[in-house]
């Protein structure tokens, strides 16, 4: 099984842990090599506790820092019938009081430190082995699929970016975990301009499926696709003003105005440009 396959079957079987699933990812790919050298389906290296659950317990060789210096041991660790119940077990030591710091982890960042302050391993690379496999592989997109009320800034939601559907309507559709970062840095911009004019800024179109670009007359590359481009207006306020506003006081490099259909387009492209509808 290549690494990758071995990360999207954890993906699809870590459904119910108390903790971000960057972390629960990583940990099996750190403590199995990615499923090649688990120890009788211990995929954790979860130490015995238990001899009577599961497939009961074996001893086994490992490496554990004592006053800063590597020791091989002989310890005896949980063994289990299958990848499900190494899961399950996890699962129930992430909920622990021991763990509670792991479990309020905002982000891998803190997830990654608070897991080892916690003692769930003694190497001093632990934290740096995770972090190097989460962004590696980008596991840190599966932690922000949130709420469409949750809040990006104090004035914008995360649903005001959502795709509009030719089947469910307006705004129905969560745009990929994927797209979180880029979408929340012009959440972040736009309320920049928020606090400077005072005034709500409405996002007509944000993140947007390729069907729906279609729909909408958007162009084939569109950087609505990509999470890097909104639609925006303000009531009362000239589209041309708006514009100067947004140039000025944020990082947004493409405009397109549009003055028959009073809205703003604003794009995080390389290159400043602007162009009319």
């Amino acid at each position: 099984m290549t690494s990758r396959k071995f990360i999207d079957l954890l993906k699809s079987k870590l459904t119910n842990c108390p903790v971000l699933k960057s972390l629960a990812v990583a940990q099996a790919c750190l403590e199995s090599g990615f499923g090649k050298h688990s120890f009788y389906n211990n995929y954790y290296g979860i130490k015995c506790h238990n001899p009577n659950l599961y497939a009961g317990c074996r001893l086994g060789k490992t490496k554990e820092v004592i006053d800063g210096q590597y020791k091989d041991y002989k310890l005896a660790f949980q063994t289990y019938n299958s990848i499900d119940e190494s899961i399950e077990d996890y699962c129930r030591l992430m909920n622990l009081s021991r763990y509670k710091p792991v479990r309020e982890a905002r982000d891998y960042i803190e997830a990654t430190q608070a897991i080892k302050d916690c003692g769930y391993a003694t190497s001093t690379s632990y934290v740096n082995s995770l972090r190097k496999i989460i962004e590696n592989y980008k596991l840190y997109e599966l932690d922000y699929i949130m709420n469409k009320n949750e809040k990006l800034t104090n004035n914008f939601l995360w649903g005001e970016f959502y795709s509009g559907d030719l089947k469910l309507g307006l705004k129905s559709i969560e745009p990929p975990s994927k797209y979180y970062f880029s979408i929340l840095q012009m959440a972040e911009e736009l309320q920049i301009v928020r606090d400077y004019i005072d005034s709500p800024i409405i996002i007509t179109s944000g993140w947007r499926t390729p069907k729906w670009n279609s729909y909408v007359g958007g162009v084939k590359n569109s950087y609505h696709c990509q999470g890097l481009a909104i639609d925006i207006r303000v009531i009362g306020m000239r589209i041309y003003d708006l514009a100067i506003y947004v140039s000025k006081l944020t990082e947004f490099r493409g405009f397109g105005i549009s003055i028959k259909d009073n809205f703003l387009h604003i794009d995080m492209r390389d290159k400043f440009m602007v162009f009319d509808y």
